[in-house]
């Protein structure tokens, strides 16, 4: 009777575009299956973050909507079929916890320290003010005109859900920071290597791609093989043996555009080699 019952409040996602390996509609389980509300037919396709170090990121804006990491991992919990009676808030508290103190892993390949210590400089000049660990700027909201990155995600994040979230009053679900906005969080950069692909929905299979104008972005591509490319930083995404495993991204489907975030197209070729050879350290 359950399956039954999961089938058809799930049955939207028949609407909606595959996300693949690594993705997930982040905001219509909870829009339709918990709070019941009506399907208005967005796609909120995003690419799921890393879970590391997350001290540093307490009270940052991190999916544009929310500040506090208790309410989003609460949320996150409850979209997956959590509720206030199952949840066992010690062990939620001992995970959350270790993952306020957990590194990311170190680059696994050699790094030439001179290219690298030229792409500092770069990082700071063209990428720090948002990406940076103590910028004014990280962790903060960037209007969706000036990233011109993929909409719909922010479009599914909608004024009611914020509205309904804000009459959730059951301990420990209680939600009080969310808030609707026009913009997607700069979000702060370590483990970067391993975060691949790129964009909050997974567009840009690798930093070199990302570091390109976006009609030289690849169009389509393989996401889920699980063989890093430490030349372009990422995952390798072509090829038969990642068509063989991974997920076929078209970036022309609706929720998977790999336009906007443009910062970093005009650097020479030589600035980019040295900023990804940083990039690999952080």
């Amino acid at each position: 009777m359950r399956c039954w019952k999961q089938k058809a409040e799930y049955a939207w996602q028949d609407s909606r575009p595959p996300q693949g390996r690594g993705r997930t509609d982040t905001f219509n389980p909870t829009k339709i299956v918990v709070f019941h509300m009506p399907d208005d037919g967005t796609i909120g396709t995003t690419d799921l973050p890393q879970v590391w170090n997350q001290k540093p990121r307490e009270h940052m804006w991190l999916h544009g909507n929310n500040n506090e990491i208790t309410e989003r991992n609460y949320a996150a919990a409850m979209a997956v079929g959590a509720t206030p009676s199952s949840v066992l808030p010690d062990s939620f508290t001992r995970v959350t916890d270790y993952l306020l103190q957990l590194q990311p892993p170190p680059f696994p390949f050699p790094v030439d320290k001179d290219k690298a210590g030229r792409g500092a400089t770069v990082f700071g000049t063209a990428c720090a003010s948002c990406h940076a660990f103590g910028s004014a700027g990280v962790g903060q909201v960037e209007d969706i005109a000036q990233t011109g990155t993929d909409p719909n995600r922010l479009s599914s994040f909608s004024q009611g859900l914020v509205d309904r979230f804000h009459t959730f009053t059951k301990p420990p679900f209680v939600f009080t920071a969310y808030r609707k906005t026009n913009g997607y969080s700069r979000v702060p950069i370590d483990g970067i290597w391993l975060r691949g692909p790129y964009l909050h929905n997974g567009s840009v299979p690798n930093l070199r791609a990302l570091l390109m104008p976006e009609d030289q972005r690849p169009r389509v591509f393989y996401r889920g093989y699980d063989v890093l490319d430490p030349v372009n930083v990422g995952f390798i995404s072509d090829g038969p043996e990642a068509a063989a495993v991974g997920f076929r991204l078209d970036t022309s489907v609706p929720g998977n555009s790999n336009r906007g975030h443009r910062y970093g197209i005009d650097l020479t070729d030589a600035q980019k080699d040295d900023l990804l050879e940083y990039l690999k350290t952080l």
